[in-house]
């Protein structure tokens, strides 16, 4: 957790990218700032810019050429009072020595876990905060042990320093309480005037050997150690760190974390508590984690799909739970990915089947809904689904009895066909013969020569295509001659023997678009139009991508100004012209796509290589349904920027 009240800023030192990449995300979701350099030397140049905020550094080793990580510290302190924790592979004992030498804030070896890691950088801050509070007592107070005992005693963590006590054979056996702070005394309740100079074993006798052994680990390596630890005899849990204080001696950093254990405690049995209503309940559930990875099932949900937990456990939900359209045996997308991707509950498909392990193909209704965080983002998944079949089975039969153009409504305002495979007509709407006046029966006829007067069907038609497919159709056709519907757009949808699978009908449906067909006629000119200008214009017009700064389109004028031709310009970026930075470039466009700054004063690289100074005028445009910038781009080299 961050310990001020603002949040706080951590430099993350780190050349591999997604080493580096991970480590970021979960600096983030424990509520840090992160600023990510990539070599010791851009660790020291933002160390060296006063604008930078940074309240930790968190400093790989090895990086790659340049400078290491031990000397990239060594500059950083010399610019700046900040707390360094080293992470690395290496566990050598000459590794620890150097970087205590340089910062003793903490040393982390990688892949010690999250957990390891968040409570290193939270005792590093504190361990900082001690030492800042430390450094102000001894300018503010006269005396070395005045300031230290003013710090010693104020500080909001429990302290304690320590001598550890040796046997002849060398092994550790006990330590000595040489010195505790008032807020030590509090979360312990051992008092300072009953325990200083006396042992832990004399104080408190039941010491487990771990507390011994961990702070002799800690003296003879010089490692400082952050961790959680349960005492029996004063029946707390404690978070500490640890670290060596001279020779022989260690001091420790103590919170009292016995709440926040108790509240894990309590959610423990209300997780079990959880699984013991979700094995008694009759649905099958399944939950994942935000990959898609199954973390739980109960039992009804293994028995359904034929997996047992310890088995399906970290398995892909598309591996353990297969489904298909029950009709065509199309593999159906994942819930959990569909829920994941678009961050809302959803519901199956009708038709929907599940292919059980051992090959059972059971009929299934299901629903998916997203786990979030405290903050909305999603965590994971929670499938709820029920073995359906029988009831399937049921409602097939009664669904077979209903007349099949029952859903076919008089009053939709589209027009409707009903086609058997041989293209006759079985039955139309009424919507539909109010496109042909003087009609009144189509019944029985070919659908082609009666709205079309044709002999043979029409080119593309997508009731044919759908009696092929199988699958819904669409096509955009020109309307019929006499009529006022100029363009039509015809929806062609299968009728399907459920025992068969054989498409036995077709239902057409036919929407006028007349308007719409218009609008994009005019929108078509519009964009000639806006073509005509661009390609023409004698000034430098650039199409760019906010998004990533792509350049989209040029004209002319840009490839003679720039050098380049426009095969290489529309491949290129804007950040390739543009001088400023990429995070400059963006922040610019977005003032640009956002209509809070239209007017620009650039330099611009052209393709030999010469900078020429540039007035740039910017807005957005959309381009086919894409959001993008329109430049203008004038040359004002001679005239000098204003």
């Amino acid at each position: 957790m961050v310990l001020d009240s603002h949040k706080k800023t951590i430099l993350l030192v780190e050349d591999e990218a997604i080493i580096a990449l991970a480590e970021k995300q979960m600096l983030q979701k424990a509520g840090y700032e992160v600023i990510h350099a990539v070599s010791g030397e851009k660790a020291v140049r933002c160390a060296a810019d006063d604008n930078s905020e940074i309240d930790l550094v968190l400093m790989d080793i090895d990086l790659g050429r340049g400078i290491d990580g031990t000397e990239a510290a060594l500059q950083i302190l010399r610019l700046r009072d900040v707390p360094i924790v080293f992470l690395s592979s290496h566990t050598e004992q000459d590794y620890v020595e150097k970087t205590d030498r340089i910062s003793s804030y903490g040393y982390v070896v990688k892949n010690s876990g999250e957990m390891v890691l968040l409570r290193s950088i939270t005792m590093a801050f504190r361990l900082h905060s001690a030492n800042r509070e430390l450094r102000r007592s001894n300018a503010a107070i006269s005396g070395a042990e005045r300031r230290y005992r003013l710090l010693f005693e104020n500080l909001t963590a429990g302290y304690a320093l320590h001598e550890m006590i040796y046997d002849d054979s060398g092994k550790a056996v006990d330590y000595r309480f040489l010195d505790v702070n008032p807020c030590f005394e509090r979360i312990t309740g051992l008092k300072a005037g009953e325990i200083i100079g006396k042992t832990v074993k004399e104080i408190l006798p039941e010491t487990e050997q771990y507390w011994i052994d961990t702070y002799d680990r800690v003296v003879k390596t010089g490692e400082s150690l952050s961790y959680e630890n349960y005492s029996r005899e004063l029946d707390r849990y404690y978070e500490v760190w640890a670290f060596l204080h001279d020779s022989g001696q260690f001091a420790v950093v103590t919170s009292d974390i016995s709440e926040r254990r108790r509240a894990e405690e309590r959610l423990r049995q209300q997780k079990e508590y959880l699984a013991t209503t979700l094995d008694a309940i009759g649905d099958a559930v399944i939950s994942t984690d935000r990959n898609a990875k199954i973390l739980t099932m109960n039992p009804v949900a293994q028995n359904l799909t034929g997996w047992p937990l310890e088995q399906a456990r970290g398995k892909a939900l598309s591996m353990v739970f297969p489904i298909e359209n029950a009709r065509t045996g199309a593999v159906a997308d994942d819930p959990a990915e569909t829920v994941i991707r678009n961050n809302r509950t959803i519901e199956l498909d009708n038709h929907t089947a599940l292919v059980s392990r051992d090959g059972r193909r059971l009929q299934i209704a299901d629903s998916a809904a997203p786990i979030r965080d405290e903050k909305g983002a999603v965590e994971g998944v929670v499938l709820v689904f029920r073995d359906v079949t029988e009831q399937y089975r049921v409602s097939r039969e009664i669904e077979d009895t209903k007349n099949y153009l029952e859903s076919v409504v008089e009053s939709v305002q589209e027009g409707i066909s009903v086609l058997n495979d041989d293209l006759t007509i079985d039955r139309v709407n009424s919507t539909t013969y109010t496109w042909f006046p003087g009609e009144s029966d189509f019944t029985g006829r070919k659908c082609y020569s009666a709205f079309r007067g044709l002999t043979t069907p029409c080119p593309g038609c997508p009731v044919l295509r759908c009696f092929a497919s199988g699958k819904p159709e669409m096509s955009e056709l020109q309307g019929y001659a006499g009529s006022p519907v100029e363009w039509i757009e015809a929806f062609a949808y299968p009728i399907i023997d459920e025992e068969t699978g054989r498409v036995e009908k077709v239902v057409e449906f036919k929407r006028d678009i007349t308007a719409r067909k218009r609008t994009e006629l005019d929108l078509r000119e519009r964009e000639e139009e806006f073509r005509a200008i661009f390609e023409n214009n004698h000034a430098v017009m650039l199409l760019i991508d906010p998004e990533d700064g792509s350049i989209v389109n040029a004209n002319p004028a840009a490839c003679r100004y720039y050098g380049w031709d426009l095969e290489t310009l529309r491949g290129m970026n804007i950040s390739r012209i543009n001088t400023l930075s990429p995070e400059e470039i963006a922040a610019e466009m977005e003032r640009a796509r956002t209509y809070r700054k239209t007017y620009f004063d650039f330099r611009h690289r052209r393709a030999d290589g010469s900078v020429r100074n540039v007035q740039v005028f910017s807005g957005p445009v959309k381009q086919r349904g894409r959001s993008l910038l329109y430049s203008l781009v004038y040359d004002a080299t001679e005239q000098g920027m204003t």
